[in-house]
């Protein structure tokens, strides 16, 4: 599967925004995105064709769900188990978010529209 909503450069900048974590290999980094973009194509049901610059929600979602599963992959990118844990809140808070978002009905009839 081809990544599609998200990039490792761009879930290497989050990280690096919230931390300045030194980064897993691009292609781990793929392999959590690979998995974050099939749990949003489980929760949207396929009802979205993906456009980067009409879909922020869901390029955004997938980058902190990413981002959450590569700290959860290898916390050692980190100075302290600490760092990694606040890091991984926010994220998790972030993901959560879009993930309800994106279970919505609404949300996703939206979606299909713009």
């Amino acid at each position: 599967m081809a990544v599609t909503y998200t990039s490792a450069q761009i879930v290497k900048e989050r990280l690096n925004l919230l931390s300045g974590a030194h980064l897993i290999n691009d292609t781990a980094i793929d392999t959590n995105i690979e998995m974050a973009e099939g749990i949003i194509n489980a929760i949207m049901q396929g009802s979205v064709t993906y456009d980067a610059t009409k879909h922020g929600l869901i390029g955004n979602t997938a980058t902190a769900l990413a981002a959450y599963m590569c700290i959860t992959w290898d916390i050692s990118q980190f100075d302290n188990e600490a760092q990694a844990r606040q890091v991984a809140d926010l994220l998790w808070q972030d993901q959560n978010r879009g993930l309800a978002f994106l279970a919505d009905g609404n949300i996703k009839e939206y979606l299909t529209t713009v």
